[in-house]
Protein backbone atom coordinates (compact mmCIF):
# COMPACT_ATOMS: atom_id res chain seq x y z
CA UNK A 1 0.00 0.00 0.00
CA UNK A 2 3.32 2.05 0.40
CA UNK A 3 4.23 1.66 -3.35
CA UNK A 4 0.54 2.26 -4.23
CA UNK A 5 0.61 5.35 -2.55
CA UNK A 6 3.79 6.66 -4.07
CA UNK A 7 1.49 5.41 -7.53
CA UNK A 8 -1.00 7.98 -6.87
CA UNK A 9 0.53 10.77 -5.81
CA UNK A 10 2.67 10.68 -8.51
CA UNK A 11 -0.60 11.19 -10.42
CA UNK A 12 -1.02 14.24 -8.56
CA UNK A 13 1.55 16.54 -10.39
CA UNK A 14 0.78 15.50 -13.67
CA UNK A 15 -2.93 16.30 -13.11
CA UNK A 16 -1.80 19.58 -11.61
CA UNK A 17 0.35 20.74 -13.99
CA UNK A 18 -2.25 20.20 -17.21
CA UNK A 19 -5.38 20.70 -15.49
CA UNK A 20 -4.50 23.35 -12.71
CA UNK A 21 -6.15 20.66 -10.12
CA UNK A 22 -4.72 20.69 -6.66
CA UNK A 23 -2.73 17.37 -6.24
CA UNK A 24 -5.12 16.55 -2.93
CA UNK A 25 -7.78 16.53 -5.53
CA UNK A 26 -6.46 15.11 -8.06
CA UNK A 27 -4.88 12.19 -6.17
CA UNK A 28 -8.42 11.15 -4.69
CA UNK A 29 -9.93 11.68 -8.07
CA UNK A 30 -7.68 9.28 -9.50
CA UNK A 31 -8.61 7.19 -6.84
CA UNK A 32 -11.88 6.89 -7.28
CA UNK A 33 -11.69 6.01 -11.35
CA UNK A 34 -8.91 2.98 -10.52
CA UNK A 35 -11.87 1.62 -8.01
CA UNK A 36 -14.54 1.99 -10.27
CA UNK A 37 -12.61 -0.07 -12.85
CA UNK A 38 -10.91 -2.45 -10.33
CA UNK A 39 -14.43 -3.09 -8.88
CA UNK A 40 -15.25 -3.86 -12.52
CA UNK A 41 -13.16 -5.88 -14.20
CA UNK A 42 -10.71 -7.40 -11.29
CA UNK A 43 -7.46 -8.57 -12.12
CA UNK A 44 -8.02 -8.71 -15.57
CA UNK A 45 -8.60 -4.77 -16.32
CA UNK A 46 -5.93 -3.84 -14.69
CA UNK A 47 -3.40 -6.77 -16.33
CA UNK A 48 -4.60 -5.41 -19.63
CA UNK A 49 -3.97 -1.71 -18.89
CA UNK A 50 -0.95 -2.28 -17.58
CA UNK A 51 -0.20 -4.05 -21.20
CA UNK A 52 -1.87 -1.37 -23.03
CA UNK A 53 -0.18 1.60 -21.33
CA UNK A 54 3.27 0.06 -21.44
CA UNK A 55 3.56 0.14 -25.67
CA UNK A 56 1.88 3.61 -25.77
CA UNK A 57 4.00 4.81 -22.99
CA UNK A 58 7.46 3.54 -24.55
CA UNK A 59 6.32 4.60 -27.89
CA UNK A 60 5.73 8.16 -26.49
CA UNK A 61 8.57 8.08 -24.45
CA UNK A 62 10.67 7.04 -27.54
CA UNK A 63 9.34 10.29 -29.64
CA UNK A 64 10.55 12.48 -26.69
CA UNK A 65 14.01 11.48 -26.63
CA UNK A 66 14.28 11.30 -30.04
CA UNK A 67 12.87 15.25 -30.13
CA UNK A 68 14.55 16.50 -26.84
CA UNK A 69 18.26 15.00 -28.24
CA UNK A 70 18.22 16.26 -31.52
CA UNK A 71 17.47 19.53 -30.03
CA UNK A 72 20.47 19.45 -27.34
CA UNK A 73 23.03 18.57 -30.27
CA UNK A 74 22.68 14.88 -29.77
CA UNK A 75 24.59 13.22 -27.01
CA UNK A 76 27.74 14.93 -27.21
CA UNK A 77 25.67 18.49 -26.82
CA UNK A 78 23.51 17.19 -23.74
CA UNK A 79 27.07 16.34 -22.12
CA UNK A 80 28.28 19.62 -23.14
CA UNK A 81 25.19 21.30 -21.03
CA UNK A 82 25.05 19.00 -18.35
CA UNK A 83 28.94 19.82 -17.75
CA UNK A 84 27.85 23.72 -17.61
CA UNK A 85 24.82 22.61 -15.00
CA UNK A 86 24.56 22.72 -11.60
CA UNK A 87 25.70 18.85 -11.39
CA UNK A 88 28.80 19.43 -13.51
CA UNK A 89 30.99 16.75 -14.07
CA UNK A 90 29.30 14.73 -11.25
CA UNK A 91 26.28 14.58 -13.84
CA UNK A 92 27.95 12.58 -16.48
CA UNK A 93 30.02 10.31 -14.09
CA UNK A 94 27.68 8.09 -12.30
CA UNK A 95 30.15 5.03 -12.75
CA UNK A 96 33.30 6.11 -11.84
CA UNK A 97 35.34 5.30 -8.73
CA UNK A 98 32.97 2.20 -8.20
CA UNK A 99 35.99 0.69 -6.04
CA UNK A 100 36.08 0.11 -2.36
CA UNK A 101 36.20 3.49 -0.99
CA UNK A 102 36.64 5.11 -4.27
CA UNK A 103 35.26 8.58 -5.06
CA UNK A 104 32.20 7.67 -6.46
CA UNK A 105 29.92 11.21 -6.82
CA UNK A 106 26.68 9.58 -5.04
CA UNK A 107 29.00 7.57 -2.48
CA UNK A 108 28.53 4.14 -4.21
CA UNK A 109 30.93 1.16 -4.71
CA UNK A 110 30.36 -2.06 -6.65
CA UNK A 111 29.93 -4.19 -3.87
CA UNK A 112 26.79 -2.37 -3.26
CA UNK A 113 25.63 -1.87 -6.14
CA UNK A 114 26.33 -5.80 -7.56
CA UNK A 115 25.11 -7.60 -4.38
CA UNK A 116 22.36 -4.77 -2.76
CA UNK A 117 20.96 -3.64 -6.27
CA UNK A 118 21.94 -6.32 -8.76
CA UNK A 119 21.20 -9.40 -6.28
CA UNK A 120 19.39 -8.73 -2.99
CA UNK A 121 16.62 -6.08 -3.93
CA UNK A 122 16.44 -7.50 -8.00
CA UNK A 123 15.69 -10.88 -6.72
CA UNK A 124 13.74 -9.77 -3.50
CA UNK A 125 11.54 -7.41 -6.43
CA UNK A 126 10.72 -10.62 -8.89
CA UNK A 127 10.66 -13.07 -5.95
CA UNK A 128 8.83 -11.46 -3.32
CA UNK A 129 6.78 -8.46 -4.88
CA UNK A 130 3.25 -9.65 -4.89
CA UNK A 131 2.14 -7.37 -7.23
CA UNK A 132 4.84 -8.67 -9.67
CA UNK A 133 4.37 -12.67 -8.44
CA UNK A 134 0.72 -12.18 -8.75
CA UNK A 135 0.59 -12.26 -12.77
CA UNK A 136 2.41 -15.24 -12.65
CA UNK A 137 0.38 -16.74 -10.44
CA UNK A 138 -2.87 -15.53 -13.17
CA UNK A 139 -1.31 -17.07 -16.10
CA UNK A 140 -3.32 -19.64 -18.14
CA UNK A 141 -0.91 -22.60 -17.64
CA UNK A 142 2.96 -23.28 -15.70
CA UNK A 143 4.71 -22.79 -19.03
CA UNK A 144 2.97 -19.05 -19.02
CA UNK A 145 3.80 -18.51 -15.37
CA UNK A 146 7.18 -19.32 -15.84
CA UNK A 147 8.14 -16.79 -18.74
CA UNK A 148 6.30 -14.18 -16.40
CA UNK A 149 9.44 -12.53 -15.58
CA UNK A 150 11.36 -12.94 -18.68
CA UNK A 151 8.22 -11.13 -20.45
CA UNK A 152 8.38 -8.48 -17.88
CA UNK A 153 12.10 -7.83 -17.13
CA UNK A 154 13.05 -8.04 -20.95
CA UNK A 155 11.07 -4.38 -21.83
CA UNK A 156 12.25 -2.87 -18.49
CA UNK A 157 15.91 -2.73 -19.70
CA UNK A 158 15.04 0.22 -21.97
CA UNK A 159 13.19 2.16 -19.53
CA UNK A 160 16.27 3.28 -17.84
CA UNK A 161 17.12 5.64 -21.11
CA UNK A 162 13.59 6.52 -21.71
CA UNK A 163 13.99 8.39 -17.67
CA UNK A 164 17.13 8.94 -17.48
CA UNK A 165 18.13 11.32 -20.59
CA UNK A 166 14.68 13.38 -20.44
CA UNK A 167 15.89 14.03 -16.54
CA UNK A 168 19.04 15.59 -17.77
CA UNK A 169 17.15 17.32 -20.52
CA UNK A 170 15.01 18.98 -18.03
CA UNK A 171 18.22 19.84 -16.42
CA UNK A 172 19.96 22.02 -18.69
CA UNK A 173 16.80 23.29 -20.53
CA UNK A 174 14.22 24.61 -17.74
CA UNK A 175 15.20 26.90 -15.84
CA UNK A 176 15.96 26.63 -12.12
CA UNK A 177 15.26 22.84 -12.79
CA UNK A 178 15.99 20.99 -8.99
CA UNK A 179 16.93 24.28 -7.19
CA UNK A 180 13.34 26.38 -7.85
CA UNK A 181 10.12 26.34 -5.48
CA UNK A 182 7.70 25.88 -8.74
CA UNK A 183 6.53 22.99 -9.52
CA UNK A 184 7.42 22.86 -13.05
CA UNK A 185 11.31 22.99 -11.37
CA UNK A 186 10.83 19.82 -9.24
CA UNK A 187 12.69 16.38 -9.89
CA UNK A 188 9.22 14.72 -9.73
CA UNK A 189 7.71 16.88 -12.95
CA UNK A 190 10.62 15.85 -15.10
CA UNK A 191 9.38 13.98 -17.79
CA UNK A 192 6.40 15.93 -18.03
CA UNK A 193 7.74 19.71 -18.06
CA UNK A 194 9.85 18.01 -21.14
CA UNK A 195 7.06 16.29 -22.57
CA UNK A 196 5.01 20.15 -22.03
CA UNK A 197 8.23 21.53 -23.85
CA UNK A 198 8.42 19.64 -26.92
CA UNK A 199 5.75 17.70 -27.96
CA UNK A 200 2.96 18.62 -30.22
CA UNK A 201 -0.63 18.67 -29.04
CA UNK A 202 -1.54 15.18 -30.80
CA UNK A 203 1.20 13.41 -29.00
CA UNK A 204 1.65 15.23 -25.91
CA UNK A 205 -2.35 14.41 -25.15
CA UNK A 206 -1.27 10.61 -26.16
CA UNK A 207 1.87 10.67 -23.93
CA UNK A 208 0.26 11.87 -21.02
CA UNK A 209 -2.81 9.71 -21.08
CA UNK A 210 -0.33 6.81 -21.14
CA UNK A 211 1.75 8.69 -18.06
CA UNK A 212 -1.76 8.50 -16.28
CA UNK A 213 -2.69 5.23 -17.06
CA UNK A 214 0.85 3.77 -16.10
CA UNK A 215 0.50 5.30 -12.50
CA UNK A 216 -3.16 4.30 -12.13
CA UNK A 217 -1.60 0.65 -13.58
CA UNK A 218 0.38 0.86 -11.05
CA UNK A 219 -1.99 2.00 -8.24
CA UNK A 220 -4.53 -1.24 -9.35
CA UNK A 221 -1.79 -4.03 -9.25
CA UNK A 222 -0.94 -3.05 -5.77
CA UNK A 223 -4.61 -2.79 -4.31
CA UNK A 224 -5.02 -5.77 -6.40
CA UNK A 225 -2.32 -7.83 -4.56
CA UNK A 226 -3.87 -6.29 -1.39
CA UNK A 227 -7.04 -7.21 -2.15
CA UNK A 228 -5.85 -11.07 -2.68
CA UNK A 229 -3.46 -11.60 0.19
CA UNK A 230 -6.00 -10.51 2.67
CA UNK A 231 -8.75 -12.16 1.12
CA UNK A 232 -6.99 -15.34 0.76
CA UNK A 233 -4.21 -15.36 2.83
CA UNK A 234 -5.76 -13.66 5.84
CA UNK A 235 -9.68 -13.93 5.86
CA UNK A 236 -10.02 -17.13 4.34
CA UNK A 237 -7.13 -19.13 6.23
CA UNK A 238 -7.37 -17.54 9.75
CA UNK A 239 -11.00 -16.39 10.28
CA UNK A 240 -13.40 -18.18 7.86
CA UNK A 241 -12.95 -20.92 5.62
CA UNK A 242 -15.88 -22.45 4.48
CA UNK A 243 -17.78 -19.82 3.16
CA UNK A 244 -19.00 -20.17 -0.63
CA UNK A 245 -17.35 -18.30 -3.27
CA UNK A 246 -19.40 -15.07 -3.50
CA UNK A 247 -18.97 -14.05 -0.50
CA UNK A 248 -15.09 -14.01 -0.40
CA UNK A 249 -16.09 -12.04 -3.51
CA UNK A 250 -17.65 -9.73 -2.04
CA UNK A 251 -15.01 -9.66 1.50
CA UNK A 252 -12.87 -8.61 -1.98
CA UNK A 253 -14.64 -5.67 -2.71
CA UNK A 254 -14.60 -4.60 0.91
CA UNK A 255 -11.01 -5.05 0.84
CA UNK A 256 -10.44 -3.16 -2.52
CA UNK A 257 -12.48 -0.58 -1.02
CA UNK A 258 -9.86 -0.34 2.40
CA UNK A 259 -7.15 -1.20 -0.21
CA UNK A 260 -8.18 2.48 -2.23
CA UNK A 261 -8.32 4.39 1.32
CA UNK A 262 -5.27 3.03 2.60
CA UNK A 263 -3.33 4.24 -0.77
CA UNK A 264 -5.01 7.67 -0.62
CA UNK A 265 -3.60 7.80 3.06
CA UNK A 266 0.15 6.79 2.49
CA UNK A 267 -0.26 8.94 -1.20
CA UNK A 268 0.28 12.15 1.70
CA UNK A 269 2.88 10.18 3.07
CA UNK A 270 5.16 10.26 -0.45
CA UNK A 271 3.79 13.79 -0.88
CA UNK A 272 6.16 14.64 2.26
CA UNK A 273 9.03 13.47 0.65
CA UNK A 274 11.28 15.82 -2.18
CA UNK A 275 11.85 12.92 -4.34
CA UNK A 276 9.39 10.33 -5.54
CA UNK A 277 12.85 7.85 -6.22
CA UNK A 278 14.84 7.97 -3.20
CA UNK A 279 11.22 7.61 -1.20
CA UNK A 280 10.79 4.48 -3.36
CA UNK A 281 14.65 3.07 -2.98
CA UNK A 282 13.64 3.49 0.78
CA UNK A 283 10.85 1.32 0.58
CA UNK A 284 12.19 -1.04 -1.46
CA UNK A 285 15.09 -1.32 1.11
CA UNK A 286 13.09 -1.64 4.27
CA UNK A 287 10.82 -4.26 2.53
CA UNK A 288 12.10 -6.58 -0.07
CA UNK A 289 15.32 -6.92 1.36
CA UNK A 290 13.88 -8.80 4.68
CA UNK A 291 11.30 -10.69 2.40
CA UNK A 292 13.97 -11.92 0.07
CA UNK A 293 16.25 -13.37 2.96
CA UNK A 294 13.05 -14.74 4.26
CA UNK A 295 11.82 -16.99 1.25
CA UNK A 296 15.07 -17.74 0.28
CA UNK A 297 15.25 -19.50 4.09
CA UNK A 298 11.78 -21.30 3.37
CA UNK A 299 12.52 -22.11 0.14
CA UNK A 300 16.13 -24.16 1.31
CA UNK A 301 13.40 -25.64 3.98
CA UNK A 302 15.08 -24.00 6.88
CA UNK A 303 11.70 -22.64 8.34
CA UNK A 304 9.78 -25.76 10.25
CA UNK A 305 7.10 -25.61 7.60
CA UNK A 306 8.90 -25.08 4.49
CA UNK A 307 8.56 -28.84 3.22
CA UNK A 308 4.82 -29.07 3.69
CA UNK A 309 4.32 -25.77 1.95
CA UNK A 310 5.95 -26.15 -0.81
CA UNK A 311 4.01 -29.47 -1.24
CA UNK A 312 0.68 -27.89 -0.97
CA UNK A 313 1.53 -25.23 -3.36
CA UNK A 314 2.57 -27.40 -6.01
CA UNK A 315 0.06 -30.04 -5.01
CA UNK A 316 -2.78 -27.13 -5.13
CA UNK A 317 -2.37 -24.77 -8.17
CA UNK A 318 -5.62 -24.24 -8.92
CA UNK A 319 -7.21 -22.84 -5.33
CA UNK A 320 -4.27 -20.75 -4.62
CA UNK A 321 -4.18 -19.47 -8.06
Amino acid sequence: MLIGGVNLFALGPVLSLMLGWSINVAIVVSAAIVLTYIVLGGLSSAIYNEVIQFFVIVAALGALVTVALIDVGGFSGLADQVKQSPLKEQGLHAWEGMGIGGDNPIGADWVATVFGLGFVLSFGYWRTNFAEVQRALSAKDMNAAQRTPLIGAFPKLFIPLLVVIPGLVALVTVKGFGTGSADIQQYNNAIPAIMAEYLPNGMLGLAITALIASFMAGVAANVSAFNTVVTYDLYQDYIRDDAEDRHYISFGLIATVVGILISIGTAFIAKGYENIMNYVQLLFSFFNAPLFATSSSACSGSGPRAGAASRTWWREPSARS
